[in-house]
């Protein structure tokens, strides 16, 4: 799954509704980043995409580009929330999706697919977004959800599910996307939100939580879905994003911005979920 000596960032997606309508609820992603002084990583990543009809497709994405689209599972139209990373520490991503009664089950992935679920918590339908990263520095995959009063609390990774949370910030009630990765290039997981009015603004991750925020972009209201991976093989957090007319545009990494946009493909307009990560 991984390189020697290379490390796993997680990233963060977001969910949205068929017609494009933000649920408020967040996927996730690996980003593969090189270590100091070595070759940028080979593009190798997959878009796993959610259709109507609740199936989980498989979009392979390499330097030429998709490949061949292969359906990795049915029956999760009914979930509110997916979140992808490496949960069960064995090097292989997994999903993490919580369903219509407010539970979070583990769907651990292998060579072969998914495994049975296994239940981690309860009590989740209340959040309004999800996304998921190492936001505690030990190399474990956490969750940090937004309350419905707009606070953003960091559930911790423990061997037996989420550790005790804790409140890490307010005032995120009026963010429209969440997505998480490590945009400045410390090797810690930031969070970049968009605001009503399409502003990107990214929040630095810092030890008690994150620091102030800075501006990186704008005009990013109209966008359906915002999906954060390594698309340029860089070893940096790019973002793709869902156009209204189902369109997918990548928009390359550069320090605390983002490079020239660019189409990938189209078709994406019906696909009720988009997440990143390695699973093939």
């Amino acid at each position: 799954m991984y390189r020697a000596g290379w490390r796993g960032i997680p990233l963060v997606l977001l969910r949205f509704a068929a017609a494009g309508v933000l649920l408020s609820s967040a996927l996730s992603v690996w980003l593969v980043v090189a270590p100091s002084g070595a070759q940028a990583a080979t593009i190798d990543i997959d878009l796993v995409a959610r259709t109507a009809s609740g199936d989980l497709i498989d979009h392979p994405y390499t330097s030429t580009g998709f490949g061949t689209a292969i359906k990795m599972g049915h029956g999760w139209g009914g979930m509110t929330a997916l979140l992808a990373g490496d949960f069960n520490g064995d090097g292989i991503d997994d999903i993490v999706a919580c369903n219509a009664t407010g539970n979070l089950m583990l769907y651990p992935y292998t060579s072969s697919g998914f495994g049975t679920a296994v239940k981690i918590g309860s009590g989740w339908g209340s959040m309004t977004a999800m996304v998921a990263g190492d936001f505690t520095g030990d190399g474990k995959v956490d969750i940090v959800a937004r309350s419905a009063a707009g606070y953003l609390i960091l559930y911790p990774h423990t061997p037996a599910g989420f550790g005790t949370p804790r409140r890490i910030g307010n005032g995120w009630g009026g963010m429209t996307a969440l997505i998480a990765g490590d945009f400045t290039g410390d090797g810690k997981v930031d969070i970049v939100a968009r605001t009503a009015a399409g502003f990107l603004m990214l929040y630095p991750h810092t030890p008690a939580g994150f620091g102030t925020p800075v501006k990186i972009g704008n005009g990013w209201a109209p966008m359906t879905a915002l999906v954060a991976g390594d698309f340029t093989g860089d070893g940096n957090a790019d973002i793709l994003a869902r156009t209204s007319t189902g369109d997918l545009i990548l928009y390359p990494h550069v320090p605390k911005k983002f490079g020239t946009p660019r189409k990938l493909t189209t078709g994406y307009g019906t696909m009720t979920a988009l997440l990143a990560g390695h699973f093939s």
